[in-house]
């Protein structure tokens, strides 16, 4: 079983396991079902989609690989939320509806890489 990074010294040492673990497994299963998305795109004409979709499937292969590795991911969380925006705010404007499907798994994520306040 993989086991975490962060030290049980910490206050929330429950929350911050878990939040990782929902993390590791969130960053598999989004760069296997976003990767067919991204090669779409750029079939279908939209390169910029394409091409941020692909660093996005990128961001979350590292950060996984890393994670399963025993080790802090290389980008912190704030990185993988801006590139969430840039390519949920893509989507929106190059799909119209469709893109807009995209929002509930990205407020998922948002809610699971964030702590408190900042949640909001």
């Amino acid at each position: 079983m993989r086991t975490s990074y962060t030290t049980p010294a910490t206050a929330s040492y429950t929350l911050n396991h878990y939040r990782e673990v929902i993390f590791y497994w969130f960053a598999i299963s989004t760069s296997i079902s976003i990767a067919p998305f991204a090669v779409l795109a750029f079939i279908n004409g939209h390169p910029i989609l394409g091409t941020v979709l692909f660093c996005l499937v990128v961001v979350f292969v590292v950060d996984a690989a890393f994670m399963h590795w025993n080790r802090k991911p290389p980008l912190p969380p704030i990185v993988v939320s801006a590139l969430v925006i840039v390519s949920l705010g893509s989507a929106i404007s190059g799909g119209g509806v469709k893109g807009v499907v995209w929002g509930y798994p990205a407020l998922m994520l948002f809610q699971c890489l964030t702590e408190g306040p900042r949640t909001l």
